[in-house]
């Protein structure tokens, strides 16, 4: 048996569409379970998710995206600060009040007119830039209890 290795070997292919790129981000987060215990109603607070060290820029918070999937179920797109049913929405807890992600400062991310955890799940948080569909985090999985 015997295979081919045509253009498997060159690095720098015009015609090699198929390259998967790494997803680099400059920016690091920690992921924790919100306080209250998770209910069957539809409006718990789920988790929460902290800015730390890193070497990005302050994140505008009117570019930010934020999807999250429950127990490996579809994505959805959580509202921004106000809760408008569709969902979940997240909310700044910052400690200064201008319009930047900075270090040290959270979001908490929590359920909106639809009851997505019953029980104790696993909440994966996907951020992207609304601008160019950038990664800013790619699937940080938090346990939510």
């Amino acid at each position: 048996m015997s295979f081919s290795l045509a253009g498997c070997l060159e690095e720098n292919s015009a015609d090699d569409t198929s390259v998967v790129e790494p997803i680099y981000t400059e920016y690091s987060f920690t992921g924790q379970d919100s306080d209250p215990v998770i209910t069957s109603s539809n409006d718990d607070e789920l988790i929460e998710l902290t800015r730390t060290e890193d070497t990005g820029d302050d994140l505008n918070w009117a570019i930010l995206v934020v999807k999250i999937s429950i127990d490996a179920g579809a994505w959805i797109t959580c509202d921004h600060d106000q809760p408008s049913g569709d969902g979940c929405f997240f909310t700044k807890i910052e400690s200064s009040a201008d319009n930047k992600w900075q270090l040290s400062e959270k979001i908490s991310i929590a359920e909106d007119s639809a009851n997505l955890c019953e029980s104790p799940c696993d909440v994966e948080v996907e951020l992207r830039n609304g601008v160019d569909d950038s990664w800013i985090l790619d699937g940080m999985v938090v346990y939510a209890n």
